[in-house]
């Protein structure tokens, strides 16, 4: 084989390993940032924060949310924190939740062109999913659902983000 065989099989190879991690981080990609919304959670008016981000050397990623919630009685804060590992393949992902609330909860995440599906939780203890959809012009809506006992999906939340710079 020759310096140049060597070189362009390289490149191939680099020019490979680039477009591989673009198909399987590219939700990940698009969603990355800080992002703002407002939505009903557990019926009440809720303002959001969302932040997604590679780390760890980019081998996994990470998403901080908070939600201030207004109740009757006052603010409730809820805050989360999930970690995804880069999937293997472009369509799934295995992740891990944590929150305020003091629940850990595995999650098994469905990667879509332009959604992210977080299903989460156990039959031990409470199963839920997660949608994360991109809208056009740099929105995102979520809806949360958590399963009830017959089997049926339950909404207990809905929200729309914009792209923020900060929040």
């Amino acid at each position: 084989m020759t310096k140049n065989s060597i070189f362009i099989l390289l490149v191939l190879l680099a020019m490979s390993a680039v477009e591989l991690r673009a198909q399987t981080t590219g939700i990940f990609e698009k969603i990355r940032g800080n992002w703002k919304g407002t939505g009903i959670v557990n019926q009440m008016d809720s303002a959001l924060t969302m932040k997604w981000e590679f780390f760890l050397g980019e081998k996994f990623y990470r998403l901080t949310f908070k939600n201030t919630m207004k109740s009757g009685k006052g603010d409730i804060i809820f805050e989360g924190l999930a970690v995804y590992q880069l999937p293997e393949t472009a369509s799934e992902t295995d992740g891990i939740w944590y929150d305020s609330f003091g629940f850990m909860r595995p999650i098994k995440a469905v990667l879509e062109k332009d959604a992210l599906t977080a299903n989460w939780g156990t039959l031990q203890t409470e199963e839920g999913k997660t949608v994360y959809r991109l809208l056009e012009n740099d929105k995102m809506e979520v809806v949360d659902s958590v399963k009830t006992k017959d089997g049926a999906w339950r909404e207990f939340g809905r929200s729309n983000y914009v792209r923020a710079v900060e929040y």
